[in-house]
């Protein structure tokens, strides 16, 4: 066990391998997050920036937040749709509730 916190065997303690294995769950994180949206918003380039650059997470973090200007809400929530706007070119914003349904 004492291994696995041995990172790089350049014999930095079992703190900096913690440190390594947070700052990994974090960057996969937002890297998942920036990906997942910039894909559903059809925005091809950032998707490609954003899986080449690894910024732990500073980057896709500025994507999310200042270039899709996007809300929390709409990070983290699941209705996204590729224009950013709701019921715009068929997306999932545009579906009709349960009581639009006509059969």
């Amino acid at each position: 066990m004492q291994n696995l916190f041995n990172v790089g065997g350049f014999g930095m303690g079992s703190s900096f391998g913690i440190l390594f294995i947070v700052l990994i769950i974090w960057s996969l994180f937002w890297k998942g997050l920036g990906l997942w949206h910039a894909a559903r918003r059809s925005e091809k380039v950032w998707f490609i920036v954003l899986l080449l650059v690894n910024t732990l997470g500073i980057l896709e973090i500025i994507y999310l937040f200042v270039i899709a200007k996007m809300s929390s809400q709409e990070v983290f929530g699941s209705a996204v749709t590729t224009s950013g706007t709701p019921g715009k070119n068929g997306s999932a914003g545009s579906m009709p509730t349960p009581k639009e349904s006509k059969e």
